[in-house]
């Protein structure tokens, strides 16, 4: 075969700049390295190739590292690239593929995953270890050659519309996909080709074969330039066996949380957010909980994140407390994972836990904090000691940030606050905006109008919070506006979701006490999931977030992209956001009266409630044109893009750099 060369007599220099090169097309987790190779290696083009290069029979290949000179030489006979690969044993010497394939992967800045069991199967269990890695649904080898078989009898013609059987030597198609059907039967360069078009995903192989362009890039045949995930990694030794690679120098992501979810309120639905944003570039994820449902480590499982619950001895009856986080992690969570590289905290809830876990077990790894309130704000509203304590929050906020490589505050009104808040002697050595994306499953909401009863629907738990959330103002304003709509014989309906069994009739009193009105009574409904959200949106007519100081406002941002009518305080910092992007012109100036001038004030009460009652009647009254609108401004928060640039950060913060 023409240019070969031994990758072991590289010089020094060469044999650096070649891992130089490697290492930056790898990166520091999986996905950077392999999305940017698949960029490097177009799906059907090659700028600097000659088109006659790419051999298409019943496969699509790209070949890696090869000259034009030696294309030359290539294109002066018509071996058929497959056939090349498949004689890779018979041009390599026994004994020394071994070395040469690690050689290889060193180069490539992969390595080898555990073995795979040569007994026949190791394609297939190789498909398998390499489905698990990329954060899909375990499939047993068995199961994988059974699907990939009835994938090629209901597929039986390559992208040029030739029968696959012209390249099966000396068998019947049928007698073939018989044969392979069988337990121990080697999957050969059809299977290959087979898993990249049924898995829609790209194949890098890495061979031990002796020559300069050893990878191998099979993708699915047709004309789609988006696959389902990051490519599979093979190797393949000379006789034959295949190995499942992975991505050397992987640095996971440690989120230190008490949770896993989104039925808890915002921090956690923003905890999971990351997390599903570092999985969906190939990182590799662990988040520990202090608790965790059935229902929360099956989202997990989803997510593909790991989840580490803490130590219990038998018998121990004692309830799981962020102290186990802080102060006793060495033995409530003896078993962290080694390959953490990255560690993330919440102000407030995790900080110092993701602090001290850092100091005390990963002196090398990274710290980064999210800031997610402003205690000079909110505390105001709970009153007691909490009041006298809002300083003293901000100041614990100011020393983690201190010792943090990067700190994120979630929305511009946080990162405003804090960013003269870091003008004194503790400050973090980097200071960045984050903002958060709609959720996927408000996004594939559908919402609509109908029904002559009104549902008007606020989220969150009532007691302790009832002035800072404005359950007080929503609960009045209410009252006043079902008064005022009675005129025009229609009727509301108030649903608040949220509370906890424990608090249920202390919530309930507190909302009666302010509705003022003999015409109706608040339903309350537990703490729920993005879903069972998703469906009380479905059957309301409107969202109220009334706060008197929403650093950001979650509930409102899903709101809107649901395409439901919403009222949000002028008081958060979705408004802010709002406001910015009418005047970006990402979103229609309309969506201004979707805010409500509300006081910091809670004696402004009065004044405050005939303001949102306003609004509320107005709502109700021209639902089916406010649907209209609501629907308009959720393409608009969808096609903005907003919250790219914030993620883009956060990811190269974590050592993520290609995120194209």
């Amino acid at each position: 075969m023409a240019c070969l060369s031994l990758p072991c007599k590289l010089g020094p220099a060469q044999w650096q700049q070649r891992r130089k090169r490697a290492l930056e097309e790898s990166g520091k987790s999986p996905a950077p390295e392999e999305i940017m190779m698949m960029e490097k290696q177009p799906r059907y083009s090659e700028p600097e190739l000659e088109p006659e290069n790419t051999v298409r029979n019943n496969t699509s290949v790209h070949t890696t590292h090869v000259s034009k000179d030696c294309l030359a030489q290539n294109n002066a006979d018509t071996e058929n690239v497959w056939e090349r690969f498949r004689s890779m044993s018979i041009e390599m010497q026994p004994g020394d593929e071994g070395n040469r394939l690690v050689a290889h992967l060193m180069e490539s800045g992969l390595t080898l995953r555990p073995d795979v069991p040569r007994d026949g199967n190791c394609l297939f269990h190789a498909v398998s270890d390499q489905l698990v890695r990329t954060g899909s649904q375990s499939t047993s080898h068995s199961q994988l050659r059974q699907d990939v078989v009835s994938y090629l009898r209901q597929h039986p013609y390559n992208g040029q519309g030739d029968h696959l059987c012209k390249f099966v030597p000396d068998k019947d198609w049928e007698d073939y996909l018989q044969e392979m059907s069988q337990n121990g039967v080697w999957g050969d360069h059809i299977v290959l080709q087979a898993f990249a078009s049924m898995l829609d995903r790209d194949i890098r192989i890495v061979s031990s074969i002796d020559a300069d362009n050893y990878t191998t890039i099979l993708t699915p045949m047709g004309n789609q330039q988006d696959t389902t995930g990051p490519p599979l990694l093979l190797g393949h030794y000379a006789e034959n066996h295949y190995a499942s690679l992975d991505v050397c120098q992987r640095c996971a992501v440690l989120l230190v949380s008490d949770e896993y979810g989104t039925s808890k309120g915002g921090i956690s639905t923003i905890n999971q957010q990351l997390a599903l944003l570092l999985r969906r570039f190939g990182a590799v994820v662990y988040c520990t909980v202090l608790w965790a449902t059935t229902e929360d480590q099956e989202e997990a499982r989803k997510d593909g994140v790991h989840l580490i619950s803490p130590f219990v001895r038998p018998g121990d009856k004692r309830k799981p407390s962020l102290d186990w986080l802080t102060y006793d992690h060495h033995i409530r969570f003896p078993n962290l994972p080694e390959d953490v590289g990255y560690i993330v905290g919440h102000s407030g809830i995790t900080d110092k836990a993701a602090e001290d876990i850092k100091n005390s077990r990963y002196p090398q790894a990274k710290l980064f904090t999210f800031n997610h309130t402003i205690p000079e704000d909110t505390e105001h509203y709970k009153g007691g000691q909490k009041t006298l304590k809002a300083w003293e929050k901000e100041m614990e906020i100011l020393k983690v940030a201190a010792a943090a490589d990067a700190v994120f505050s979630v929305g511009k009104r946080i990162y405003d606050h804090f960013k003269t808040m870091y003008k004194g002697d503790k400050n973090p050595k980097k200071h960045h905006l984050f903002l958060p994306k709609p959720s996927e499953t408000f996004e594939n909401t559908h919402v609509k109008p109908g029904g002559e009863q009104k549902v008007v629907l606020f989220i969150g738990r009532v007691k302790n919070v009832e002035r800072l959330k404005g359950h007080d103002l929503a609960a009045l304003a209410i009252g006043k506006a079902a008064e005022e709509i009675a005129k025009y014989n229609t009727s509301i309906r108030m649903r608040v979701r949220g509370i906890s069994e424990d608090d249920f009739e202390t919530s309930q009193r507190i909302l009666e006490d302010n509705l003022q009105s003999g015409r109706l009574k608040p339903t309350l409904i537990p703490y729920g999931t993005q879903k069972e959200i998703s469906d009380d949106m479905k059957t309301a007519h409107l969202v109220l977030m009334p706060s008197r100081a929403e650093p950001f406002g979650l509930v409102g941002l899903e709101a809107l992209a649901a395409g439901i009518p919403v009222l949000i305080s002028s008081q958060s910092g979705l408004a802010d956001l709002i406001n910015d992007l009418i005047q970006t012109g990402k979103c229609d100036a309309d969506l201004r009266h979707r805010i409500v001038e509300t006081s910091v004030n809670v004696s402004d009460l009065d004044k405050d409630a005939c303001k949102w009652a306003d609004k509320i009647v107005d709502t109700l009254r021209r639902n089916d044109e406010e649907f209209k609108k609501a629907a308009r401004f959720k393409q608009q928060l969808q096609d903005s893009k907003y919250w790219e640039e914030s993620h883009q950060i956060f990811l190269q913060a974590c050592g993520i750099t290609n995120t194209s």
